[in-house]
Formats: structure tokens, C-alpha cells, sequence
């Protein structure tokens, strides 16, 4: 790509990895940029930096980063950052949906009303969500009569665990047959199933493991006439893997 004069680009930053800047001069050998804050003028190579969204400050970041015009890694993580500042903690690219731990309840994202919001919605209509994720799995389930297996991962206290448990609080949603608070038989099996999936995926989590990245496999048969069983599955077992949901 060739940058000229007045080019947005993004610049390695020892502080804060990227810093926003704008091209002064231009080169075949070297760049003169200047930050957006005014504070810095630096002299660099082509190949260091990466080029940026000319329009990304005139909104709070996309929805899906599919859209932005340099899907590069400052471009990312400025995007994800500018949807975290306004309590936007779920971010699509594609298929995949990006998760950032709060560190705080988030209690209207997750209850009843959110999940009706969710239930049967197309993928991507909707803002990106966990429950998306869960109902996009579960409809391919009941429609295509076949296995569906989502991956969550992310590095220790990243939130995985409570995700997955997001995860099987729609299932249990989702694939009850109560049209009242007043729970079914089958709604309290299923409730049942995943308690004590949860259980095993808790003890699981906190074994000592010699690669501190973890990823927690999450599957279900189909077929259950009461819905999706919840089961943990080891790495050799997911199978037609549909999305991965990264905290």
C-alpha cells in the first residue's frame, strides 16, 4: 500500500503498543509521522507501521470488524476498545464472537428479556451477543439433525467459565417447554444436566495445567427430545465447530 502526505497510520508505541498518526513525509526508505496528540514526531520504516480507518473516530466502533477497512491488529484492538468504553463487551468478526471481561455484573444483558430478544433472531441481526452464539448453534442443531460444538477460549480469568455458564443458561432457556415461571419435567432435567456440567467444567478449570491458555469445549448431541444435552468434550471429540468465542 503506498502511504502519502496526510495518510492515517498507526505507529509502534513502546507505552501503549499503537498510537494513532498521520503521515508529515513519505519515502520509499522512510516515513516522517506525526501522533494525533501533537506530542511526537517520528522517523520510521513503511514496513513498521499499519495503516488505519480514515473514519473510525466518527463512530464507537463496528459491530463486526469484517467491516473496517484495515482489519489489522492496532485497528482491533482500537475497535474493541472503543466498544469497551461504552460498555459494549461483545464484538463480532464474522463468525467469531469477541468477549472482554467487564470485571462488573452486567445483569440486563443476560436476563429473560435479553434472551427472548435472542431466540430464533437471524445471526448478526442482532448486536453481537453470547446468546446469539448459543441460538445460532442450537437452531443448526434442530434444523440440520446434526452434532454442533462451540469453542470458548482465552487465557486464565478471562471469563470463560462464566461464559460457558451464559452459554448453558440460554440452552436451558431455550430449549424448555415452560410457558410460565413453573418449570416442566423436562426443563428440570435438562436444568439438572447442566449443573452438573458445570460442576465437572469448574473442577476441570482449576487443574494445574502447563500451558496457562486454556479452552473449554462445549458440545451437544442432537436428537434429545428435550433439547441439547450439555456435555464437556476433549479436543479430539469437537466436531463441525461453528463458532469460537474469545475472552
Amino acid at each position: 500500500m503506498t502511504l502519502r502526505k496526510g495518510s492515517k497510520v498507526w505507529v509502534p508505541d513502546r507505552d501503549f503498543a499503537w498510537l494513532p498518526a498521520e503521515v508529515l513525509e513519505s519515502s520509499d526508505k522512510q516515513l516522517r509521522v506525526q501522533t494525533d496528540s501533537g506530542n511526537k514526531i517520528i522517523v520510521i520504516a513503511p514496513e513498521k507501521i499499519f495503516p488505519r480507518d480514515a473514519d473510525e473516530d466518527e463512530h464507537g466502533g463496528v459491530e463486526d470488524m469484517t467491516r473496517l477497512a484495515y482489519l489489522n491488529e492496532p485497528g482491533v484492538l482500537y475497535n474493541i476498545r472503543r466498544r469497551y468504553a461504552l460498555n459494549d463487551i461483545y464484538t463480532y468478526t464474522g463468525s467469531i464472537l469477541i468477549a472482554v471481561n467487564p470485571f462488573t455484573k452486567l445483569p440486563h444483558l443476560y436476563n429473560n428479556h435479553m434472551m427472548e430478544q435472542y431466540k430464533g433472531a437471524p445471526f448478526g441481526e442482532l448486536s453481537p451477543h453470547v446468546f446469539a452464539v448459543a441460538d445460532a448453534s442450537y437452531r443448526a442443531m434442530m434444523n440440520e439433525g446434526r452434532s454442533q460444538s462451540i469453542l470458548v477460549s482465552g487465557e486464565s480469568g478471562a471469563g470463560k467459565t462464566e461464559t460457558t455458564k451464559l452459554i448453558m443458561q440460554y440452552l436451558t432457556f431455550v430449549g424448555g417447554r415452560a410457558v410460565s415461571d413453573d418449570r416442566t419435567v423436562e426443563q428440570q432435567v435438562l436444568e439438572l444436566a447442566i449443573y452438573m456440567a458445570e460442576s465437572i467444567m469448574i473442577t476441570i478449570s482449576v487443574m494445574p495445567r502447563s500451558n496457562p491458555s486454556r479452552t473449554t469445549h462445549l458440545g451437544w448431541p442432537s436428537g434429545v427430545g428435550l433439547g441439547p444435552w450439555s456435555v464437556l468434550l476433549s479436543r479430539s471429540q469437537v466436531r463441525f465447530p461453528l463458532v469460537s468465542i474469545s475472552v
